[in-house]
Parts: structure tokens; C-alpha cells; sequence
């Protein structure tokens, strides 16, 4: 390699690496061009000067530059779903369309319900008849504790009518004792009153005798007879209130017999009554166990309508997201199967694009950094989006990270799937930036034709073009970054390339 030194007619000095070739071929050209110009000046000296060539010029200005790097990859939908059935029928009804834009929930498909309606209004049928038994077994729980009341208050009514009787055992108990001791006492005074009779009649016959024998007066007999009679009375008093008392006893005696068995037969009402509440209540148990088994009874079969109910919603296919249907590769009467991927959903507002970017980049590279989409068309950006995801690992075998970039749908643009080139711009800065058409080359030399004020044979003021080497970054859309070789302020040409020749006088065009 030989540095070239080339002094461009701003005085500006430009060191450009060339290979020895390179020199060689350069050198021979222009010396053919010398050669060739001389020939055509000792011509020209008698013809007219050649006519300016017309050419645009793009005046050069500072302006933004971007570090890029440039990649190919097929987008993904941020959301997209495929759609298939959870059982297994024939298509009844397809409601939506390729492309069409569809709702959460709204219904794609229909597979026949026959089989799944029939299940449905089987299991409500089955739902009614164990309603139906719950409320029997309720109206038995409720009139067995209507019985279980009745037999409580039974219980009561005759545990009440026990006290009584009980009262009336004590009471003529009671009285019993009374009248034993009126027996006694009327007992007691028969004998007292036997004892006086004893001795009226020892009186009596002591007298009677002392009468008859005159040692006593008549009235004297007369008294004691008197007294006689008197303890006869009395006895046979005491013998009646004896007699009296007997009966009053034995009534007494009667009565506290007839009070026993009132509470022998209340104690036999209590205890039928407590068999009654005994009966009730293993009734009520029995009629709950009834009604639990009923309630379970209940809960199944609403179970199961709900299972068929879900089964019969497994017969409609519905977008799960908003967003737009795919491609339906299936018709109205095909039979699908569980789990066959019937169409799909995909949501146009967000898609992914997977880029492998190489590990020489990492210090560069950082979530947020801008990605553009190329548009073939005009080689410019379409849509921007950043970087979302950097892997933690990398490929050994490609030496890259895996990265991830998201990009808005912009006046819906972009489609799922569709393979796009992309670029990571790394950084931006000012510097100079050319057309593509407008840079020639020699070998692997870029050159320009840079624009420069010069006066012709006559004096006269043209403008004429020189070729200028330049160094060149990497391609931004149509146009080549400049990274030396020009400045600001110079005009190049940026058409008729092909006719250009170093000193060719040109002619503006607007």
C-alpha cells in the first residue's frame, strides 16, 4: 500500500491509501488523458471549445448521520392465537370472515349442538325431579316437627296432670291418717266409755241389791240406774262414731287408691308421650338425612347441567382477543377434531421482530435504541420501533445475542409474518451524506465530481468539475455517509455521471 497525497483545488489536503496497482492504472489514465489533451488542444486551437455538459449540483451540508447495522427477519403478532375447538364435531356455521376485525367473545364458529342440547335438557330435567324430592323431604322434616311439638306438649300435659295426681296421693294420704287417728280415738273412747258402763252397772246392781235388802232408799236405785243408762248411751255413741270413723277411713282409703292410679296412668301418659317425641324425633333425623341427600341429590344435577351447558359451550368457537381473523382453511360441514386448529386471531396494532445482533456490539447495545423498518420502495425508513428484550445468554455458535424489537402498526403497514430488512441505529451525529449515483469508481477508489469556478480560453468565467477521491462510511437508505474527501459548502454533481471528465465545463441545472 502507497499513500496518494491529493490536493483538491480548496487546498485541502486529503490522504488517501492506494495499492501500488491502483497508482499504476490512475497513473497511466491520466497520462493517456495528457496525451490525448494535448492532441485535442493543438485540434481545439483551431475548433470551438467543447459544449458544457448539463448537470445538477447538490450543494453539501452537515446533516444527521446514523451508525447502523442492517438485518433481515419476519415479523411476529405481539398477540396472536390459534383457534381450535374443545370437542370434537362437524361445522354448522362459519360467522366471520378472512380478515375481518372481530371482539372479545364474539362467536366464530358453530359446530352442531345436537348431541350437547340434548345432555343440557336432560341434566334440567334431572334438576327438577331432585328439586322435587327436596321439597318432600322438607314437608316431611316440617310435619314430623309439627309431631315432635305435639308430642312436647303431650309430655307437658301430662307431666302436669302427674302432679296433680301426685297432690292427690299426698292429700288422701293425709286424710287416711286423719281418719286412722279418728278411728283410734273413737276405739279409745268405746273402751273409756265400756269402763264407765262396767261401773254403772256395778253401781246399779250394788244398789238394786241394797234396795231389795232396804238398806237403801228407792231413789237411790233410781239414780243409778240413771247412770246405768247414761254409760249404755254413751257406749253405743262411741260405738257409731267408731263406726263413722271406719268409714271415713276406709273412704279416705279409696280415695288414695284412686289417686295412685291417677298417677300410674299420668306416669303411663308420660311415657307413651315420650315414645311419641322419641319416634318424632328419630323421624326428623330420618326426614334431614332425606333432605341432605336431597340437596346433594340437587347440587349434582345442577353440576351437571353446568358441565353440559360447558360442553355445549365447547360447540362454539369465539375470539378470545380482539384483533383480525386469519386464514380459515376449513368449510361448513367439515368435521374437526379436538384441539384442529380451525383459523387464528392476530392483533395488527403491535408486532416483534427476533435479532440476532453480534456480540462485537455489546457495549453498544441497550434496551430503548431505535430499530427502523426499511421500505424496499424507496430504501427509507417505514416504521420505527426499540429494542424490548436482550437475551442473558448468547449463541455460541453464531456469536450473537439474541434481541427483540417491537413495532407500532403504523398507518397498518406491517402484517404478521411478512419478512422485513431492519436496522439498529446505534448512534447518530452530524456529518455529510451523498446520493449513491452521484459517486464513481476506480478499482476499489470512490470518486466525485466536485464543482469549481474556472474561466475558459477566452477569459470567460464556467463552472467545470474535477474528480475528487472520497472516503465512504456505510449506506444510509440512497445515499453513501462521507467520512472525508469533502466539505460543507462544495457542490457536486449528481447527474449526466457518465459524461463527466476532469475540467469538463458544465452547465447548472436548476
Amino acid at each position: 500500500m502507497t499513500k496518494l497525497h491529493i490536493t483538491t483545488t480548496n487546498r485541502k489536503k486529503v490522504n488517501i491509501s492506494f495499492p501500488m496497482q491502483l497508482i499504476g492504472a490512475v497513473l497511466l489514465v491520466s497520462l493517456t488523458s495528457t496525451a490525448c489533451s494535448g492532441k485535442k488542444q493543438t485540434t481545439a486551437s483551431a475548433e470551438a471549445p467543447p459544449p458544457a455538459i448539463p448537470v445538477k449540483l447538490l450543494k453539501i451540508e452537515p446533516t444527521k448521520v446514523e451508525d447502523t447495522t442492517q438485518y433481515q427477519g419476519q415479523l411476529q403478532a405481539v398477540k396472536r392465537v390459534s383457534l381450535a375447538p374443545q370437542t370434537s364435531g362437524r361445522i354448522q356455521q362459519i360467522n366471520v370472515t378472512q380478515g375481518q376485525s372481530v371482539k372479545t367473545g364474539e362467536q366464530i364458529m358453530l359446530l352442531s349442538p345436537e348431541r350437547s342440547q340434548a345432555d343440557v335438557q336432560a341434566a334440567q330435567a334431572q334438576v327438577q325431579a331432585q328439586k322435587s324430592n327436596l321439597a318432600n323431604a322438607q314437608a316431611q322434616v316440617t310435619g314430623q316437627q309439627s309431631t315432635l311439638a305435639n308430642a312436647q306438649a303431650q309430655v307437658k300435659a301430662q307431666q302436669s296432670n302427674l302432679a296433680t295426681a301426685q297432690a292427690r296421693v299426698t292429700s288422701a294420704q293425709a286424710d287416711v291418717a286423719r281418719q286412722q287417728a279418728q278411728v283410734e280415738a273413737a276405739r279409745a273412747q268405746i273402751k273409756a266409755r265400756e269402763g264407765e258402763l262396767q261401773l254403772a252397772q256395778v253401781n246399779f246392781d250394788r244398789a238394786q241389791s241394797l234396795v231389795k235388802q232396804g238398806a237403801l232408799p228407792r231413789q237411790e236405785l233410781d239414780q243409778r240406774t240413771a247412770q246405768l243408762n247414761n254409760a249404755r248411751a254413751a257406749v253405743s255413741v262411741a260405738q257409731q262414731q267408731l263406726v263413722a270413723a271406719q268409714k271415713a277411713l276406709s273412704s279416705a282409703q279409696a280415695n288414695v287408691t284412686a289417686a295412685q292410679s291417677g298417677v300410674t296412668q299420668a306416669q303411663a301418659s308420660i311415657r307413651s308421650a315420650e315414645a311419641t317425641v322419641s319416634q318424632a324425633q328419630a323421624q326428623i333425623k330420618a326426614a334431614q338425612a332425606t333432605v341432605s341427600q336431597a340437596q346433594a341429590g340437587v347440587s349434582q344435577a345442577e353440576a351437571n347441567v353446568k358441565a353440559a351447558n360447558t360442553a355445549l359451550g365447547y360447540n362454539k368457537v369465539v375470539a378470545p382477543i380482539n384483533g383480525v381473523v386469519g386464514t380459515i382453511p376449513v368449510r361448513v360441514g367439515d368435521f374437526v377434531n379436538t384441539g384442529q386448529q380451525v383459523t387464528s386471531i392476530i392483533q395488527n396494532d403491535a408486532f416483534e421482530l427476533q435479532i440476532p445482533v453480534s456480540v462485537q456490539r455489546t457495549p453498544q447495545l441497550k434496551l430503548g435504541l431505535p430499530v427502523q423498518i426499511i421500505n424496499p420502495q424507496n430504501n427509507k425508513p417505514a416504521v420505527t420501533g426499540s429494542i424490548s428484550f436482550i437475551s442473558p445468554q448468547i449463541d455460541q455458535a453464531g456469536q450473537t445475542i439474541l434481541t427483540k424489537a417491537v413495532f407500532p402498526n403504523v398507518k397498518d403497514y406491517l402484517r404478521d409474518q411478512l419478512t422485513v430488512t431492519a436496522r439498529i441505529v446505534w448512534s447518530e451525529s452530524t456529518g455529510i451524506i451523498i446520493p449513491t449515483q452521484s459517486v464513481t469508481r476506480i478499482g476499489n477508489q470512490p470518486f466525485v465530481f466536485v464543482a469549481e469556478e474556472s474561466k475558459d480560453k477566452e477569459g470567460k468565467a464556467q463552472k467545470i468539475v474535477n474528480q475528487t477521491p472520497v472516503q465512504l462510511g456505510p449506506v444510509q437508505g440512497s445515499n453513501f455517509q462521507v467520512k472525508e474527501g469533502l466539505q460543507a459548502g462544495q457542490s457536486i454533481a449528481v447527474s449526466n455521471i457518465l459524461r463527466l471528465r476532469n475540467g469538463v465545463p458544465i452547465s447548472p441545472e436548476p
